[in-house]
């Protein structure tokens, strides 16, 4: 990581709230100069999507990682439509943030973020504008997944619960249903609600179904016969994506594990506490978010500080960290889980290597 990154992402994190505004007005000067319409005449949408772009610029600058603010780009290119914002508006942004930032940045490290912005100017036109579905017609359980969605979509947790347990009454795995049904479809609502075609609030009710639903389980994961092995699994503070995780410790509790799973939102010095008091083979840590990534390093580091928390092993998960190869060996990590099924093998395999 380079230092004069680092600084650069420090400096736009601590000014971010300013900067916006400073881009809000070279974007307003611009389309006056330029006579061009946007689309994007409501301030507090633009606002909003420069201060979102500002947070993943920083935290791709504080770990040399330019795909993190790329996908950033990507993400809002689908999303701005569904708001009535051209998608072209992506680049118009992006060369008023060059503009201001190239005025406001210290000269030490102004080159740095100006590289990023450059390059992403380059390939912005070229960033995909759709996200075809998650739901895979080749894949076992597609019939069971779409109707479990359809159902969660007109507000039927109710049918869409008797669904998967009638599934496990037929004798279909609880891993099958994971891998098969919860995954996907939670993919599936994220595009849904990128892509304008739900709103948050849907997603967030068809997240808490599944959750409920997966309690409903819980007789028999925890019915199996346990072993030694302990797994502390929870979410870095500030992050509510909590389900994937979640999944992991149910993954592993089916398995015979020992899980104590911490959830979102939990203070670093509760995480150490029971890291302390439980002392696991394995410790599960996932951000999705890409501002949440300098969080889970400073909560390694924690870790890594405490002396009773010395031998336990960390993987690192959720979707950020599909965007850079080396993220999760950059903030100290053991290992990275790519998925639910890649997470549960590594997470396996480095008690067998131990």
């Amino acid at each position: 990581m380079k230092t004069s990154d680092r600084k650069a992402g420090e400096f736009i994190k601590n000014n971010s709230d300013q900067l916006a505004k400073e881009i809000l007005i070279t974007h307003s000067e611009n389309k006056k100069k330029y006579k061009i319409n946007m689309g994007d005449d409501n301030p507090g949408i633009y606002l909003n999507e420069v201060k979102f772009q500002l947070a993943y610029l920083s935290e791709s600058l504080l770990y040399s990682a330019p795909e993190l603010f790329f996908n950033a780009l990507s993400w809002g290119k689908i999303f701005l439509p569904s708001v009535n914002v051209p998608s072209e508006g992506i680049e118009f942004m992006l060369r008023a943030m060059k503009e201001t930032l190239k005025v406001k940045l210290p000269e030490e490290i102004k080159s740095s973020a100006v590289d990023f912005i450059e390059d992403a100017i380059k390939i912005v036109n070229d960033l995909p504008s759709q996200i075809p579905s998650f739901l895979n017609s080749k894949r076992k359980l597609y019939s069971e997944s779409k109707k479990y969605l359809e159902l969660l979509l007109v507000n039927n947790k109710s049918e869409a619960n008797k669904l998967i347990l009638h599934l496990v009454t037929k004798g279909t795995e609880i891993k099958d249903i994971y891998l098969e049904i919860f995954q996907p479809t939670q993919y599936e609502l994220g595009r849904m609600w990128q892509m304008g075609m739900i709103n948050v609030s849907q997603e967030h009710y068809c997240t808490a179904a599944t959750q409920l639903i997966m309690a409903q389980l819980y007789p028999y994961i925890f019915k199996t016969k346990k072993t030694e092995n302990v797994f502390v699994g929870t979410c870095v503070s500030g992050e509510l994506h909590e389900i994937g995780i979640r999944m992991l410790s149910d993954f592993l509790e089916l398995k015979g594990w020992n899980t104590f799973y911490l959830g979102a939102n939990m203070p670093n010095d509760s995480i150490i506490q029971t890291i302390i008091d439980r002392k696991p083979d394995v410790i599960g840590i996932s951000a999705t978010m890409t501002f949440h990534v300098e969080k889970a390093e400073r909560l390694i580091k924690a870790i890594r500080d405490t002396s009773e928390c010395s031998n336990s092993k960390i993987i690192v998960g959720g979707y950020v960290f599909k965007l850079n190869d080396m993220l999760w060996s950059k903030i100290g990590a053991d290992m990275y889980g790519e998925d639910l099924e890649n997470a549960f093998k590594k997470v396996s395999d480095s008690v067998l290597t131990a």
